[in-house]
């Protein structure tokens, strides 16, 4: 199925988003400049292909977002023209349809984005290239949404100043603390001087009980070790401030709905999971946060400072990852936190993962050990210290 449309490309939720690229490894204007802006990781490897001589006209490339935050999407990066100073050529386009169209053989069902190929700033005619497309897609079992040259063209203008980004979440419901306001977390300035992005806007207080750092894909004996200390919290009414991963996010949204104060720490995107989070008809939802770019999908370099972010805005972080050789990396650095750790003991954690974990003074537990027994004492001696009461987000 073809359609015709007219819109803003990327609010599409799409299976297959088709980016027009040229063959040297320049992403600047156009929608190509707005996926670059949105998927650096795509960017990097669409460079490296070009510069390798793999993207070619005729030969799209195809490139796999592992989202860490919502649903895998295929980009496919489709040349329309070979050097980004020459105007797009017909037969470019003709042999990379004849090619998609192949691809799309045993997608069906899948939602496709297309922009005008090559109708934009590549020159060419749209009437001629909109008939070019409803020929050689024509049978194509994929539901496929064609978009306007004009939409292409505005694709880029993806808004970036610190000022649009706060009028961009200020339209959903959500906030922004500078480092230089007196509201921005007073542990956090330790760490960054980033803008704190935060859902909802009326949330704005940054503190919890503990934080999780789990695996991005737990395995079951890792979601039952987390379900079991979740149970916990609930049952002490402690804070939990998790990351951005599915599991988390789904974790997140179900607890909130217990009344739980809870949140997820996002390494950047967050404009549009406040979309989807907002559109659930559920009352009660879990915080969102994030110091990475707002309207990037997952960027992998906040990946590590989201991680460390949520250590800050915590009293206690605890690991039931059993990968965590990646701490003797950081491990000068965690130790700088004035945070309490603690590690769920795992059979498959490696010795190296053991010492990283010990090696920043973490305590280690397991689920034949009662929580409280864990944890209840600490929670109590810190509410003291405070004078009573959790202070939490």
């Amino acid at each position: 199925m073809i359609e015709f449309i007219s819109g803003d490309f990327f609010d599409f939720d799409a299976d297959i988003m088709i980016n027009t690229v040229n063959c040297v490894g320049v992403m600047g204007a156009g929608v190509a400049l707005a996926f670059k802006k949105r998927f650096p990781e795509m960017f990097d490897d669409y460079a490296e292909k070009c510069r390798s001589g793999i993207i070619r006209p005729g030969l799209p490339s195809v490139w796999l977002q592992k989202d860490m935050i919502s649903k895998d999407i295929e980009i496919i990066n489709f040349p329309t023209k070979n050097h980004w100073k020459n105007p797009s050529e017909y037969h470019y386009i003709d042999d990379g349809l004849e090619w998609l169209s192949k691809y799309l053989e045993d997608k069906s069902g899948k939602v496709v984005t297309l922009p005008a190929l090559g109708c934009g700033h590549g020159g060419l005619d749209w009437d001629r290239v909109r008939s070019m497309i409803a020929e050689k897609l024509k049978n194509s079992p994929a539901h496929i949404y064609v978009f306007e040259p004009f939409d292409s063209v505005k694709a880029g203008n993806v808004k970036a100043s610190e000022s649009d980004y706060e009028q961009l979440l200020g339209s959903v419901g959500a906030g922004v603390v500078k480092y230089a306001s007196d509201a921005y977390p007073e542990k956090l300035r330790i760490y960054t001087k980033k803008d704190v992005y935060y859902y909802p806007k009326q949330q704005n207080k940054f503190r919890y009980d503990f934080s999780v750092v789990c695996s991005s894909k737990p395995d079951l004996s890792e979601i039952n070790a987390i379900r079991k200390f979740v149970d916990f919290c609930v049952l002490e009414k402690c804070s939990i401030l998790f990351g951005g991963t599915a599991f988390e996010k789904k974790l997140a949204l179900e607890l909130s709905t217990q009344g739980l104060i809870c949140g997820c720490f996002l390494p950047s995107g967050i404009y549009e999971s406040i979309k989807k989070v907002s559109s659930s008809t559920r009352k009660e939802k879990p915080n969102l946060l994030s110091i990475g770019n707002p309207v990037v999908a997952f960027d992998k370099k906040e990946f590590m400072p989201s991680v460390f972010a949520r250590m800050y805005l915590s009293e206690k972080v605890v690991f039931f990852a059993s990968k965590l050789a990646w701490l003797e990396k950081y491990k000068s650095q965690l130790k700088r936190i004035s945070v309490d750790a603690y590690y769920c003991v795992s059979e498959i954690s490696s010795p190296e993962d053991i010492k990283a974990v010990l090696d920043i003074r973490a305590k280690g537990f397991d689920l034949d050990m009662p929580l409280t027994s864990v944890f209840a004492d600490d929670i109590h001696k810190s509410e003291a210290a405070k004078g009573g009461g959790s202070n939490s987000a």
